[in-house]
């Protein structure tokens, strides 16, 4: 379509100038349960493989030094387009794009991570070492009610692989708690799962009900109280754990991409490549280093959701 064809322009950033979305794609061709985007936002629509290398090279001529890839479905992108998926070619070509340091790609669903892609991660140095994952559950009754494609088994042996083939790799995933039908030994597996896999960022949702998703027919709802108490133990747990994580982080020498500079507090917010902007956790660094810039840092205190640093090398 002509839509898909033409030269695409980055328009007005409501971004930093270092960091920028690239949107893929539109629209989403999977059904889970609990979802309503299909029926708003219609079929899955990849955009073309040139527009995006060429708003890319735009954003990157801008200043842009992380670009971080979004839409419904990451792992489709392209299929719409070339009758297969895309990802891997598109990821390759934008790692040629001069300027840009960091790649960074949201939402990737698990059931379709291949080979191919792992080995992509392994091999370029601009694609973050940060996988997206959003799971929703872990117990198997309740992945088949929501209609995700994947099992439990299949779930834990693509985390042994990513950890074994990425081993400095960061996982983020999201998890809904409450969903009809979920029991309290679901829920109990959930837990231990989180547990277990020590995250370093996860999201959790409080089921809600919505009108035009297959979820909204399902027996066995859930007391508001008991989807309120669940949250706040899944909460519990994943805070208790990225304390840990950034604990274990004192000590080291990290690269960091400055966000935002306080000219009051003498100090400036950053980004390692672990986390994702807006979403996840920061560093605050000591001292004033201009924001869009690298920086290496030692870690001197690490919190829940924040570390603290002092810079130890030039920015760059």
């Amino acid at each position: 379509s002509a839509r898909r064809s033409r030269a695409r322009s980055p328009g007005v950033s409501l971004t930093p100038r270092h960091w920028a979305y690239l949107r893929i794609a539109d629209g989403c061709d999977r059904r889970c349960s609990f979802c309503a985007i299909p029926g708003i936002r219609g079929p899955y629509r990849s955009e073309s493989l040139e527009s995006l290398i060429d708003e890319a090279r735009q954003l990157a001529a801008q200043g842009v030094r992380e670009l971080v890839l979004v839409s419904q479905d990451a792992m489709r992108y392209g299929a719409d387009l070339a009758g297969r998926p895309q990802l891997v070619e598109l990821l390759r070509r934008l790692a040629t794009v001069d300027g840009l340091a960091w790649l960074r790609l949201m939402y990737t669903y698990p059931a379709q991570w291949t080979p191919e892609l792992i080995e992509f991660y392994t091999t370029c140095e601009k694609m973050c070492a940060y996988v997206d994952l959003p799971l929703q559950h872990i117990a198997d009754p309740v992945l088949r009610r929501m209609r995700r494609a994947t099992s439990q088994k299949q779930i834990l042996e693509l985390l042994e692989t990513l950890r074994r083939r990425l081993p400095a790799v960061a996982l983020r995933s999201t998890f809904i708690v409450g969903f009809p039908g979920e029991t309290e030994a679901q829920f109990a597996e959930l837990l231990e799962f989180v547990e277990q896999t020590r995250f370093d960022h996860v999201a959790g949702f409080i089921y809600s009900n919505e009108e035009g998703t297959a979820a909204y027919a399902l027996d066995g709802e859930v007391d508001e109280g008991i989807k309120q108490e669940r949250f706040s133990r899944l909460t519990q747990v994943q805070e208790e754990i990225s304390a840990q994580l950034n604990s274990e982080l004192v000590g080291t020498r990290q690269v960091v991409l400055v966000d935002e500079v306080d000219e009051e507090q003498e100090m400036c917010y950053a980004r390692l490549e672990r986390d994702a902007p807006e979403i996840d956790g920061r560093v605050l660094v000591d001292g004033k280093v201009s924001d869009g810039q690298f920086v290496e840092v030692e870690i001197t205190a690490g919190y829940a959701y924040e570390r603290r640093a002092r810079p130890i090398g030039e920015p760059y």
